[in-house]
């Protein structure tokens, strides 16, 4: 009898938890909300005669040779980049992008003409370039390199080339966001690889070929 008094006193506990509730009580208030995190906004090409419109004309690019430390390639319609002799550059005037942007992707990419299988090397300038006048020995009329083969430092990206196509070089972002702010930074990239490849100028006819460069941008 004292056991069947005693079961039957749990038996009606329980069943008053299970009315008035013993897990998960009222909800309470929620709590205050965290900033909101960066969003992708926008982005912005870069390609002579065709984007951002067809009258953009703010990219520059040549090779230099140490076979021929002399010659100016400025006006060629491929960039000729060898592990031994030749080294590619290229600039892009980034001036119409507001300052206050922060940088969420930058995207270089180059149509391979022609290549032999091996790693791709972008490097920074140190040190501005004309165009019309830049050799293996000078980077403007009056200005040599401090080093016969370009200043460079920092590698900012790295790809393997295999193939004639375009490839796409992810920049460094903090680089490129430093080109918006300080224009007077932007030298502009010189490309080295292992083996040799070719890749279209900016001077090349059809502009679906030439060098582009994508800024993905938010504003913070």
């Amino acid at each position: 009898m004292k056991k069947y008094f005693v079961s039957l006193v749990l038996l009606l506990a329980f069943g008053i938890l299970s009315i008035y509730g013993c897990g998960q009580g009222p909800e309470g208030p929620a709590g205050p909300q965290g900033p909101a995190g960066p969003s992708a906004e926008g982005f912005i090409v870069f390609k002579d005669g065709a984007y951002p419109t067809s009258a953009y004309n703010g990219t520059r690019d040549s090779y230099i040779s140490s076979t021929n430390p002399l010659t100016n390639y400025g006006a060629t319609q491929e960039i000729v980049v060898d592990s031994t002799t030749d080294r590619g550059l290229i600039k892009f005037d980034l001036s119409s992008i507001t300052p206050t942007v922060e940088v969420f992707s930058a995207i270089l990419t180059l149509y391979v003409s022609s290549q032999v299988p091996g790693p791709v090397y972008i490097k920074c300038l140190d040190k501005d370039w004309d165009e019309t006048v830049v050799n293996w020995i000078s980077a403007e009329a009056s200005t040599q390199w401090t080093s016969p083969g370009g200043d460079f430092a920092n590698q900012i990206s790295y790809v393997v080339v295999n193939q004639v196509r375009p490839y796409d070089f992810p920049l460094d972002t903090n680089t490129v966001k430093d080109w918006i702010n300080n224009p007077n930074n932007n030298f502009g990239m010189i490309i080295t690889n292992d083996n040799s490849f070719n890749f279209y100028s900016r001077e090349y006819t059809n502009a679906n070929y030439r060098p582009a460069l994508k800024i993905v941008y938010f504003t913070p």
